[in-house]
């Protein structure tokens, strides 16, 4: 129980402001002083406060975000966006504010409508299976797909790629020098989509991300950045930030299911303004690219935990 003192200049007068300012459920324990007295003391007993019902949520959905990673800007304005949501469960109301913050779109109107993607990705993102993971999406959803190698000089990355052709029963050309592209892509008016394996780039490195881009540009490529979870936060940080001031706007997430800290990826995400187009649970191929699954997100950034 809280009480609360005042005094008032006659009883009519305290009592009006008890009305005023402590509303009905004050009770009245004390008056000292009367009609004779120039002032009226007046003790009430108010009610303990009630924390709003949003309070306990919004906290355990800030205390799962912080300890996923997110911070700056992301964090500050989730306070704002949890008290004006009716969301009642911390993992829905976060995956309710991480989507309405983070750019998505589908990735199979995506690559059918850019035609040529390249892809774009440190050594050991998982480039070569997020391609055949990518073209058996397209192939499921009724798409003609062509594979292409700029990997020749990378160790099994031209096997690799062949091998998963094989699996997918999918064209694939294979092309020693970036000069010679146009001429091994004359065919190419025969498919819907043309996915290509870049050679690996150290993103952090502005020199390599411009090589990258001038190579999508020779094949008329839109870039996807291949970006691995799981990485430290500065770095990845620092790697998305300079890779998006090249100009690479759409990505594809690998790697998921070995961190729990998705949230400093997805952070940096929002911040570079990114499009996600996929989140990738497992290497296998029979896993969709997607980013617009209703419960992907959700799976992605553990959020039943």
């Amino acid at each position: 129980m809280r009480t609360a003192t005042f005094t008032a200049s006659s009883i009519a007068e305290g009592y009006s402001y008890i009305k005023d300012n402590f509303g009905d459920e004050a009770l009245v324990v004390r008056v000292d002083g009367g009609i004779k007295s120039r002032s009226v003391e007046f003790t009430v007993s108010l009610p303990d406060p009630v924390a709003s019902p949003r309070e306990p949520v919004m906290e355990a959905a800030k205390r799962r975000m912080q300890a996923a990673g997110f911070d700056g800007a992301v964090l500050a304005k989730f306070e704002q966006f949890a008290s004006e949501s009716a969301v009642t469960d911390p993992g829905d109301l976060i995956d309710a504010y991480v989507r309405s913050r983070l750019r998505t779109r589908s990735f199979v109107d995506f690559a059918t409508e850019s035609r040529c993607l390249l892809f774009l990705g440190p050594p050991g993102a998982g480039k070569t299976t997020t391609i055949a993971k990518a073209a058996a999406t397209l192939v499921a959803a009724g798409k003609r797909v062509m594979l292409v190698s700029l990997e020749k000089d990378r160790l099994g990355g031209d096997s690799q790629l062949e091998h998963l052709a094989g699996l997918l029963g999918l064209p694939l050309v294979s092309v020693e020098k970036a000069q010679r592209v146009s001429t091994a892509l004359r065919g190419a008016g025969r498919v819907d989509c043309i996915l290509a394996d870049a050679p690996s780039i150290h993103p952090w490195r502005v020199m390599d991300v411009d090589e990258a881009l001038s190579l999508a540009e020779r094949l008329s490529a839109v870039p996807v950045m291949v970006v691995p979870a799981g990485l430290e936060a500065r770095e990845t940080a620092d790697s998305l930030a300079t890779v998006r001031g090249c100009g690479v706007e759409h990505a594809i997430v690998t790697k998921c299911d070995v961190t729990r800290r998705l949230g400093t990826l997805l952070n940096a995400l929002i911040i570079e303004r990114f499009v996600l187009l996929g989140l990738q649970q497992s290497r296998m191929l029979t896993e969709k690219i997607s980013a617009t699954d209703p419960n992907l997100l959700k799976l992605a950034f553990n959020l039943q935990a």
